[in-house]
């Protein structure tokens, strides 16, 4: 019975911990994309990294930093700023 209490408490934990990541990775993403429309997307990656390990000492791979950035594109409507293409406008 102990081992099972074990097993759901590291479950969760785990959970937790991804979920908390996920967070800390998106908000990241957020500033970088609402705020940094002259840079391009190889910069704005590195910014994303940047930005995760300054506040919340998040160590983000360049492929994480890319996919949070395109999720915060998307969920602002930027998509012509997704995947490294550049807006037209």
């Amino acid at each position: 019975m102990l081992d099972k209490i074990r097993t759901i408490r590291a479950a969760r934990a785990k959970e937790a911990e991804a979920r908390r990541r996920h967070d800390q990775g998106m908000n990241a993403a957020q500033e970088i994309a609402l705020g940094t429309n002259s840079l391009g997307r190889p910069e704005q990656t590195k910014a994303v990294i940047s930005l995760a390990f300054a506040k919340y000492r998040l160590d983000l791979t360049e492929e994480e930093a890319g996919k949070y950035l395109d999720a915060a594109f998307a969920r602002y409507g930027l998509l012509s700023r997704m995947s490294g293409k550049e807006d037209d406008n």
